[in-house]
């Protein structure tokens, strides 16, 4: 859908009944002045009440009890945190070179993409940036969690107009 062409509907399923929205009013949402801004601001403040509830300071800080054995949050999950942060910190430590997300060192014979190995490409490369400037690899994963918290609230409103 072409912003601006508001003859185009979105229809999405709420239960029984279908709830109807034009494109250019999540178009006007996103570009919203002063009126938009606030309620913006305001639509996350649940988001950030959760993440104080459910993270604790260590867990954003990547630092707390829970890094020392990350494990999945559903059965059969277990090892997806182990391997989705093995692939982050490989990154991490490799050099810049073409494929952007290929590490040479993780997997055998000749390596593998972060990509494939759950290693969020955003938040690798976010990573990588921050242990090139300081010279040390920083765990971003709770911080990204709490973003995605955050977000989902936002975007919740960003969407409903």
């Amino acid at each position: 859908m072409v912003p601006g062409r508001g003859k185009q509907l979105l229809a999405c399923r709420a239960g029984a009944r279908a709830i109807r929205v034009r494109d250019d009013d999540a178009v006007a949402v996103m570009r919203a002045g002063a009126g938009g801004v606030p309620r913006l601001a305001i639509s996350v403040l649940p988001g950030v009440l959760l993440c104080a509830l459910l993270f604790d300071l260590g867990f954003l800080t990547g630092q707390g009890a829970y890094w020392d054995d990350p494990q999945g949050i559903m059965g059969g999950a277990r090892f997806d945190m182990p391997i989705a942060m093995s692939a982050y910190f490989h990154f991490l430590h490799d050099g810049w070179h073409w494929q952007l997300f290929h590490v040479p060192s993780f997997g055998a014979p000749d390596g593998t993409n972060v990509v494939l190995a759950d290693g969020l490409p955003l938040l690798a490369l976010a990573g990588r940036m921050v242990y090139r400037l300081s010279g040390q690899a920083v765990n971003l994963f709770g911080l990204w969690a709490a973003l995605c918290v955050v977000a989902l609230a936002g975007s919740a409103v960003a969407q409903t107009g």
